[in-house]
């Protein structure tokens, strides 16, 4: 296996709405379109069961590249990115000073 990847842990709050994860990879692809995020991910990640952003912490970047063939340093780079929307929810919720838990929807 290869040493690029590391073991990821991801903050997620419960009472955050998190965007769905089809959203999120094209949201991706529209900032990096030569990436092809949603045609690599979606299947792999809705295969895992993950429907939102927060699930993703269900999926570790080893079982995209054992159980998927996805290309290890592709991996990394795409959680860099869900960390990175993770910290955006989280401040957007913060600044629009939601309180208690605002959906529970897939």
């Amino acid at each position: 296996m290869s040493s690029i990847l590391a073991d990821v842990e991801l903050q997620i709050h419960t009472c955050i709405c998190y965007p769905s994860i089809k959203e999120f990879l094209t949201q991706l692809e529209e900032m990096e379109p030569r990436r092809f995020w949603v045609k690599k991910f979606l299947g792999p990640l809705t295969s895992m069961g993950v429907r939102t952003l927060d699930n993703m912490e269900i999926v570790s970047p080893e079982s995209l590249v054992v159980l998927h063939r996805l290309c290890p340093l592709m991996v990394m780079d795409f959680y860099i990115h869900v960390i990175k929307g993770l910290d955006e929810s989280h401040s957007a919720s913060f600044l629009a000073g939601e309180k208690g838990c605002c959906c529970i929807s897939y």
